[in-house]
């Protein structure tokens, strides 16, 4: 496969997540003002029939927090407290209740915790991984609506890794980030990469292309896999830092069945 033919392939996986993925997910935005500000990333979950908004306890520890539907344009408060698990865990989650879920219209939809891995592996170093998320930086407010401006990200796992082995690192340069082809030009125009702050929450996917191929299988975004959800991102070593799956599902089985 020629360095050409990979960065289509690329190309295609990142437009094929983005669009797969943007139903599960919501910005989370904290209201101190007049108006909100994002704080970080949220994912709602499916769980034995139940409704759960998952992010990172940092972010949870916000006050006066908010998320929002994909397709409505109105700010919800998040009024059901959070179960907080922080440091080394560092994940949170809160109800999402049914009477919220059809009180309004709406497109959002929640991921079913089967497809959550039972751990974070990869069959293949050189497979492709995938996170989506908000970052602040692209969050404003027109004095008419609050826009919260989605983007996500394809890379690899970094091999040699430097943290608490309940991490995993993925390889995130925004200098040397391409935009993919199916990008709007408004979008080109608008979107920042220098300030990753706010994309703590988002789930990190193990897109399973690479495994896919080499089994001689078509690939479709529907194979994906949650592989960890993004705490923070390390300047030093250039790595998006996640908390590998099974630290997560630890969590949540945990306390869910308790």
């Amino acid at each position: 496969m020629t360095p050409a033919e990979w960065k289509t392939i690329c190309d295609q996986i990142t437009d094929e997540m983005r669009a797969h993925t943007r139903a599960f997910v919501t910005a989370i935005s904290t209201r101190t003002g007049s108006y909100p500000k994002l704080v970080g990333s949220g994912a709602y979950l499916l769980r034995e029939g139940q409704g759960f908004l998952l992010t990172c306890e940092h972010v949870a520890n916000q006050p006066n927090l908010e998320h929002q539907f994909w397709t409505s344009d109105k700010q919800l408060p998040i009024r059901e407290a959070f179960t907080l698990k922080p440091d080394p865990i560092d994940a949170a989650w809160s109800t999402v209740p049914d009477e919220m879920w059809s009180g309004i219209n709406h497109a959002s939809k929640a991921i079913p915790y089967e497809r959550f891995a039972l751990k974070h592996s990869i069959s293949d170093p050189e497979e492709v991984l995938f996170f989506r998320g908000f970052a602040g930086e692209n969050a404003y407010y027109d004095w008419v609506d609050y826009h919260t401006p989605g983007s996500g990200y394809c890379s690899q796992e970094k091999r040699e890794v430097q943290h608490d082995p309940r991490i995993l690192e993925m390889l995130w340069e925004p200098e040397k980030a391409t935009i993919t082809s199916q990008t709007t030009q408004e979008s080109r125009e608008k979107m920042k990469f220098s300030d990753p702050a706010g994309f703590s929450g988002s789930l990190l996917w193990n897109t399973r292309f690479m495994e896919c191929h080499r089994a001689g299988h078509a690939w479709d975004p529907g194979r994906a896999v949650v592989t960890g959800i993004v705490r923070r991102y390390d300047p030093d070593t250039k790595t998006v830092l996640a908390l590998r799956v099974e630290h997560l599902r630890a969590a949540l089985e945990g306390d869910l069945s308790s």
